[in-house]
Formats: structure tokens, C-alpha cells, sequence
């Protein structure tokens, strides 16, 4: 979601314009992500503001240099002097409806300044597209495990069921045997990405996006997931980018919304 994206959200988010569905997840993305919260903090005082100017012309007119110094690309090169606004505030004893001009319009300039300069949220983004996989393991049990062993089904159910270790430990009796199995080598690294073991997750992820095999593409969206949380932005950016390139895949509208934190 880009920046524009993100503040039509809040302001939708703040005027009760979001159905159930929306509402929850943009409560979920406010949760897991401090800047958002701070922007949604902001955008709510700015609302407050402008409800101090009773007169509708005026709101008209506050918003419209809200939307006019946004496009003249005002808020990335402003410098507010806040001592300048503070004496003016005093030398003319602004009334309650200047006041809620000037105090509007500060706030604006702040807050664009700070959404056009915030740092990429690498934790951010993570902890709000991250989530178990289950799509596959209904695939698997679909198609009656093939010759998969017990230790690989069983594997699955603990993974379900959010006991990550001793799916993990399940897995990996069945990858001793079996070590060309995809299926495993990938629930283990999910495994170790729910046990923050982000390194050895990558190590065996890296080897799924170069084959072709049922668990490829969701190989490519949790190997980017993964580089986030390792510091490794350059690689997850390459790795969601050629997600976009996938014609079918299911990660393919997550890893453009990804991206656009970028731009």
C-alpha cells in the first residue's frame, strides 16, 4: 500500500467509511505497525481541528491547502518554523476560529512531512502479511499424502495445530529419509520461522524458488518475509518482484502492495 493509499485508508478508517472486513484489517495493520499508529494518531487531531472551524467555506478552504501544498510537492522541502507560528499566535490573538486554521495547517505540514520521509517498516510490513501457511496442507491431505510417511502427515497436523516443534522435529525423521522432499524441507522452514530461527529458514528456502515443485511460489513469498526480518531488504525486494512477474500466482497482488512501501 502506497503512501496515498495508506492516508485515504485512515481517513476512511477515522470517518467510519470501512466495512467490517476492512475495519479488521486495517486494525490489524495499525496493531503490528507503530508508524501507522502514529499516523492515524495524527490525521484524528488534524479531523479535530477542522471541525473547530464551524464555517463550511473555511473547512473548504483548509482543505484545499491541505490538497494544493501536497501537489506542488510543498510538505517534502517545508520547514516549519514553529517559533514563528507561536508568535504570530500571540501578537495577534488569534481567535478560536484562526487559531483552528493555523493550528490546522501546522499539523498538516507536519504530518505530510513525516509520511513523505518515514524510513522503509521492514518489521512493519512483516508482521502484517506474515501468517501460517494452510492452503498447501489442505492440497496435500486432498491428494491422500501420495506415499508420504506417517512422520509427514503427522508433521502437518502438529504444524496445524501451531505445535511448530515437534512439527518440525516430525519432518525432519521424515526429510532423513526422504531428502528430496519439498513439501518438507518447506513446512521445516516455516517451522523455524515461527521458532525465529530466520537464517536457517532462508537456507532452506533459497534451494525451493529455484525448482519447480508445488511449494514454489510460497517458497518465494515467506523467503521474502524472511529476508525482511534478517535485515536483507535488497534480497526480499527481488524476491516480491519476481513474485509480480508470476502470472498465477496467489502472492502475486501481496508482493505489489509490498513493493509500493517502497516507492
Amino acid at each position: 500500500m502506497g503512501k496515498d493509499d495508506t492516508i485515504n485508508t485512515i481517513h476512511r478508517y477515522l470517518l467510519n467509511d470501512l466495512s467490517d472486513e476492512e475495519k479488521n484489517e486495517f486494525e490489524a495493520r495499525i496493531n503490528a505497525n507503530e508508524a501507522i499508529k502514529k499516523k492515524v494518531a495524527m490525521e484524528k487531531r488534524f479531523l479535530n481541528l477542522l471541525d473547530l472551524a464551524s464555517d463550511v467555506e473555511l473547512k473548504n478552504t483548509i482543505s484545499s491547502v491541505h490538497g494544493g501544498l501536497k501537489e506542488k510537492g510543498f510538505f517534502a522541502k517545508a520547514i516549519v518554523d514553529k517559533t514563528k507560528i507561536v508568535d504570530i499566535s500571540k501578537r495577534k490573538k488569534a481567535s478560536r476560529m484562526l487559531y483552528a486554521i493555523a493550528a490546522a495547517l501546522a499539523l498538516v505540514i507536519a504530518a505530510w512531512l513525516v509520511f513523505d520521509n518515514e524510513p522503509f517498516d521492514a518489521t512493519g510490513i512483516y508482521a502484517s502479511n506474515y501468517s501460517p501457511e494452510k492452503t498447501l496442507i489442505e492440497t496435500f491431505r486432498e491428494n491422500g499424502f501420495g506415499s508420504a510417511s506417517t512422520e509427514f502427515e503427522m508433521g502437518l497436523d502438529q504444524y496445524s495445530e501451531a505445535e511448530f516443534m515437534k512439527a518440525k522435529n516430525l519432518l525432519l525423521t521424515h526429510l532423513s529419509e526422504n531428502p528430496d522432499d519439498s513439501g518438507a524441507q518447506f513446512y521445516i522452514a516455516l517451522c523455524e520461522m515461527e521458532l525465529n530461527g530466520f537464517d536457517q529458514a532462508v537456507n532452506l528456502l533459497v534451494p525451493l524458488t529455484e525448482k519447480e515443485s508445488i511449494v514454489k511460489e510460497a517458497a518465494k513469498w515467506y523467503l521474502g518475509l524472511a529476508y525482511l526480518n534478517v535485515g536483507k531488504q535488497e534480497e526480499a525486494k527481488a524476491v516480491f518482484k519476481s513474485l509480480t512477474e508470476s502470472k498465477d500466482s496467489e502472492y502475486k497482488q501481496k508482493a505489489i502492495g509490498i513493493l509500493q512501501e517502497w516507492q
